[in-house]
């Protein structure tokens, strides 16, 4: 006969059913960061970025290559620079040298007066005499970058064509009006650094710091509102290249810009720094011989290299723009 099988007391449990398995395929969060919040780190999905010593070689090797269109470009700005904003009349840097020696401090240290010197012609290459001669400054600067900027894409184009300072200048300085926006943006987002510096300049004055803990306070603020605003401009600086692309609005080119410097600003805001802070020293050191030695042609020289830095600032935050697409 058949075994029985005991009934077991109490109900019995009911085994869970196994879940299906969706359909749809699991994604990882994706990681968000928001600017000025302590948060982890998170590596940006592209390639590393080039270094800023290989960028500058590549981008003054585009300049030496095709040197004779921009030798051209460069010769249309500076014919402009001097007829609208300069002037044939130069800095009196013969007399500012008698005035150094005159001082205390710089007086038979030519070391201190070298330096003086050259810290005065820094000075002096951006200074407009007038305010409509800042105008034609910032108008002047704006026309050269946009024709730069026109000619570095069609130099890199998958199939490069020669280009004319004609059409440089033609073409290249169509999107003006856009240009000019994103230029009005970088100069709301420098705001900040020209208040720190003239709050800084005014304790100063005013003798309001007067312990070194206090002038420690006040410098510390004047180098957070620095790194503000350039914290805001090392993204903003990229949509002057994305706004001189075709059917390219002023908010479209800030968005893409934002997107390129994405969990990476910090790293392009050094890369950024590099060949402005690059060409100061090289400048300083190269023209303290000048400014000693050769003074009645130092002025002259100086604005040469300060027409071809233009030149060499465009080539290199191009290159860095490629770099980051």
């Amino acid at each position: 006969m058949p075994r029985k099988v005991p009934k077991l007391k109490g109900k019995l449990k009911k085994t869970p059913a196994i879940p299906a398995r969706s359909k749809s395929k699991r994604a990882l969060k994706t990681p968000a960061y928001k600017s000025f919040r302590l948060s982890k780190r998170i590596k940006h999905p592209a390639p590393k970025l080039p270094k800023a010593r290989q960028l500058a070689r590549q981008s003054l090797g585009v300049l030496w290559r095709h040197k004779r269109v921009f030798t051209g470009i460069m010769a249309v700005f500076a014919v402009l620079y001097v007829v609208f904003v300069r002037g044939l009349a130069g800095t009196d840097l013969a007399t500012f040298r008698e005035s150094l020696q005159d001082s205390e401090g710089f007086a038979g240290v030519q070391v201190a007066q070298g330096l003086g010197m050259v810290a005065y012609l820094f000075g002096n290459v951006s200074s407009a005499e007038s305010e409509i001669a800042g105008a034609y400054q910032l108008l002047l600067l704006s026309l050269v970058s946009m024709a730069l900027i026109w000619t570095f894409r069609q130099m890199y184009a998958d199939k490069p064509r020669r280009v004319t300072v004609k059409q440089a200048y033609y073409t290249g300085t169509a999107p003006f009006v856009r240009y000019l926006i994103i230029n009005a943006v970088i100069g709301l987002q420098l705001v900040p650094a020209l208040l720190g510096m003239a709050i800084y300049q005014q304790v100063l004055g005013a003798g309001l710091a007067a312990t070194s803990a206090e002038s420690f306070i006040w410098l510390a603020l004047l180098v957070m509102t620095l790194l503000l605003s350039f914290y805001m401009v090392s993204s903003s600086i990229f949509a002057l290249f994305i706004v001189t692309l075709p059917d390219v609005t002023p908010m479209q080119a800030l968005r893409s810009a934002r997107e390129l410097v994405h969990f990476r600003r910090w790293e392009v805001m050094r890369k950024v720094a590099f060949m402005p802070l690059m060409l100061i020293l090289v400048g300083m050191v190269a023209f303290l011989p000048i400014v000693l030695y050769a003074t009645p042609v130092a002025d002259v020289l100086f604005s040469v290299a300060a027409i071809a830095a233009v030149a060499i600032i465009n080539s290199y935050m191009y290159q860095l723009y490629r770099s980051l697409l």
